[in-house]
């Protein structure tokens, strides 16, 4: 089965979820004109809202299901929005490495980014946590588990990680499995997830890589 459909936004490589209802796309790095040329076109209109976020590498949300959001940028890593009858427009999510998380309801839709720091500390926990069940969660390209290396500061945060240690003190961790892992007591009905290494697929920006600015988008639209 197809979980994913490959194709180019903007001159640069894209990915959507087959499975998904909501109108949404992840967005990587440039390509050549050869390889625009042999993947289809997807469309989406990225005009943004006024619903911008400063992600932080935190825990907090912007809870936009009730209320508009200020005109200034509000410092949190990740959206939550009502599917139909709510705030409207596109919204959009950055990410190098980590973890870029679409999570929908029947009502509801969330967009999520989670680094180490906020996956450690239960960003995608809390945000399945107030919405209303049973949760579908699509997750983009992100840093894979043969690629993320990391210290014992880093494993040392998590409760329960997926990881495996290396000869030279070092570890391996397994960003998706830690995620999918600490969603276990969530109503999650469906999880999806991109096996698109960021680290390694030159597809997709990736700091670990080369220390870029650069980043990879989600951008994720609502009527």
């Amino acid at each position: 089965m197809v979980q994913f459909h490959t194709g180019c936004w903007n001159g640069r490589f894209a990915l959507r979820c087959a499975e998904s209802p909501i109108e949404h796309i992840f967005v990587g790095a440039p390509l050549s004109r050869e390889q625009v040329a042999n993947l289809p076109i997807f469309n989406f209109d990225e005009t943004l809202a006024r619903g911008k976020i400063r992600q932080v590498h935190g825990c907090d949300l912007l809870d936009l299901r009730e209320a508009e959001p200020n005109d200034d940028t509000t410092p949190a890593d990740g959206i939550l929005l009502l599917r139909e009858g709510g705030y409207f427009g596109s919204f959009v999510l950055k990410t190098a490495d980590c973890l870029p998380v679409l999570i929908w309801s029947q009502s509801e839709v969330a967009l999520v980014h989670a680094g180490w720091r906020g996956l450690a500390h239960g960003i995608v926990e809390r945000t399945c946590s107030l919405m209303s069940g049973p949760l579908n969660v699509c997750v983009g390209p992100f840093a894979g588990a043969e690629s993320y290396e990391v210290g014992e500061e880093v494993i040392s945060e998590f409760r329960d990680p997926v990881a495996s240690a290396l000869s030279n003190g070092k570890f391996l961790l397994d960003l998706g499995g830690t995620l999918r892992r600490s969603l276990a007591s969530q109503p999650v009905e469906q999880f999806i997830i991109s096996d698109c290494d960021t680290i390694s697929d030159e597809r997709f920006f990736s700091y670990r890589r080369n220390r870029t600015s650069e980043r990879n988008l989600l951008f994720v639209r609502v009527e």
